[in-house]
């Protein structure tokens, strides 16, 4: 092979990985959206044992919970958002919670969300938590450390490829920004306050909170409270017709919960609805979560 069969080889040669680099790099990357989502649950189902404030609960409390805006308030703790999407106050959630505080001896505190659905007893409760519990290891690594590199060599079908570069894509209605600490800010660009209480409604009229479910919870308040952590509850501020339509339907007594909360050694504190605005009838907008945050943080700086 002679010299300048030998050069134009090397050129395309080069020219080729150029080229093969080049798409790879312009191509679109697969649901680097569910890669986020998922990286979310996973280091907060993970999240090390070194929290002094660990907060309990469903979506309204993910959604409406910001640890960065308690901390402002808690001046030297930090607080972890333990919220799962349609999450029940179960042993394993409470579990799992509680292995996240600190163990250095400095004050520990557990605050729980109470909302009447998070006391309804379903089949595969807290599937979401039990996932990443049991997710394998290589599967973890993959998604939090390696996604970067092999987001590239990801299979893309043609039809993915062609929608695109060449489809302009209606924005989502629903927007979240997702926080390290546990904390989903979320919001509707136009907003449907009763979007969530059709859901509801069906799920009430099937479905009552269940007392054996509250009676276990109260049992894990008295013991957390002998062991000398400090356990603040309340019922998640929402909007005022879904207030009524639990009150209606759920078999959800607040003044009786509450009674029984602070019999266990529990703090319950109060908020007013009318202070928070939700964006679709069931969870509070980034800024009103904020807002909230502090005046909880608040009562639980008062109530030390």
């Amino acid at each position: 092979m002679n010299s300048i069969k030998k050069e134009r080889l090397v050129f395309v040669f080069l020219i080729s990985v150029a080229l093969i680099i080049t798409m790879i790099i312009s191509l679109p990357i697969k649901d680097s959206y569910k890669h986020d989502y998922k990286k979310f649950w996973i280091e907060k189902t993970d999240a090390p044992s070194d929290y002094n404030v660990v907060v309990i609960g469903d979506s309204r409390i993910y959604r409406g919970i910001s640890p960065d805006a308690m901390e402002t308030v808690l001046k030297g703790e930090k607080v972890l958002n333990f919220g799962y999407s349609s999450a029940r106050l179960d042993n394993l959630l409470l579990k799992k919670a509680s292995e996240k505080l600190i163990n250095d001896g400095s004050e520990k505190i557990i605050v729980l969300g109470i909302t009447p659905n998070s006391l309804t007893e379903i089949p595969n409760a807290n599937a979401d938590l039990l996932d990443n519990i049991q997710m394998p290891r290589e599967d973890k690594y993959e998604i939090l450390y390696f996604y970067d590199v092999l987001k590239y060599f990801d299979a893309l079908d043609l039809d993915h490829i062609q929608n695109a570069w060449t489809t302009s894509k209606e924005p989502k209605n629903y927007i979240e920004e997702f926080h390290s600490n546990g904390w989903i800010a979320s919001d509707y660009i136009v907003e449907d306050t009763n979007s969530a209480m059709p859901g509801y409604r069906s799920w009430f009229q099937k479905n009552m909170v269940s007392q054996n479910m509250i009676n276990r919870l109260m049992t894990q308040v008295g013991e957390w409270s002998r062991q000398g952590i400090k356990v603040y509850g309340f019922r998640f501020p929402t909007s005022y017709s879904m207030v009524q339509l639990e009150d209606s339907l759920s078999g959800f007594n607040e003044i009786v919960f509450a009674q029984n909360f602070t019999k266990m050694g529990g703090k319950w504190l109060e908020f007013s609805n009318s202070d928070f605005h939700s964006y679709d009838g069931s969870h509070l907008e980034k800024q009103s979560a904020e807002i909230f945050s502090k005046q909880l943080a608040l009562k639980i700086k008062e109530g030390k």
